[in-house]
């Protein structure tokens, strides 16, 4: 019943910008609603901040971890072990960002072409896509007089009407909705697994006794408090920003990565041993 109220004032509001002359703020009234609907997976889809910033600090901390628990089990000395973990994660936070870059680059060509097909079959099948957004918004809860005449005030505008049906389509239409750039998404992964990656090493980076040998021992404790910590707080940060409990999403995030290193963590304490 709500969804149906909400469609009947997001088609009066349609009437009367029409009548005014105002055909695009007609097509936005009727948008409205399903952008809201569809704001997170457009976020998703275009590769948004959060998304390269969970991924890229979750896999920075995770593999860090796994090379201090190698090189703690292989009792390097410590001034190694800093060596090989920041050559690890300048290689792997510069391959983690050229991938999303490519990625996101990937998503956008492939966007611009579904876009490209629909405003093809808007020209040459007309009737075909009128009668796709009159069974949409009947779907919705729309009865049939009020879904054809919604139908016709959005052909008035080949592009007002192509972004109707890329939205009902799940397709990327450009605009804001799309989030950041390639480059600013591949920005925030690469610093994500920079910045988050390096946390772990901490421990070992202020013993100030680099030639100590390193081992499961406190300094490897320390840096295995700091992983979990760390986790949780990325976590949190993400559920903060996505509307979800933070101490849900952090508890999910550091499960997640627990999981991830219990196999190297495994692996290094038996040789260890």
């Amino acid at each position: 019943m709500a969804d149906q109220r909400d469609l009947s004032r997001d088609l009066e509001a349609a009437r009367k910008a029409y009548k005014d002359g105002d055909v695009e703020a007609s097509q936005m009234a009727h948008l409205a609603q399903r952008h809201a609907h569809s704001e997170t997976k457009h976020h998703k889809k275009s590769g948004g901040v959060i998304s390269s910033l969970v991924f890229g600090g979750l896999d920075g901390i995770t593999t860090t971890f796994a090379v201090l628990v190698a090189a703690a089990a292989g009792h390097l000395p410590i001034w190694s072990l800093l060596i090989i973990t920041l050559a690890n994660l300048v290689g792997d936070a510069v391959g983690m960002a050229v991938g999303d870059y490519l990625g996101s680059v990937a998503e956008g060509e492939l966007e611009e072409k579904q876009v490209s097909e629909e405003r093809e079959k808007i020209r040459t099948q007309p009737e075909k896509q009128k009668a796709f957004m009159l069974k949409t918004y009947m779907d919705m809860g729309m009865s049939p007089d009020s879904a054809r005449e919604l139908v016709e005030l959005l052909v008035e505008s080949e592009e007002g009407f192509l972004k109707s049906v890329c939205v009902h389509k799940d397709i990327g239409v450009g605009g804001d909705d799309d989030g950041p750039g390639p480059i600013v998404s591949a920005l925030v992964t690469f610093c994500a697994f920079l910045v988050l990656g390096g946390i772990p090493t901490l421990g070992y980076a202020l013993c100030f006794n680099y030639k100590q040998n390193a081992s499961i021992d406190g300094i490897f404790w320390a840096s295995m408090g700091l992983f979990f910590v760390t986790l949780f707080i990325l976590g949190a940060v993400k559920g903060v920003i996505t509307n979800v409990p933070w101490w849900k999403s952090g508890l999910g995030i550091t499960i997640q990565g627990g999981i991830t290193t219990t196999a190297a963590f495994a692996i290094g304490y038996g040789f260890d041993q």
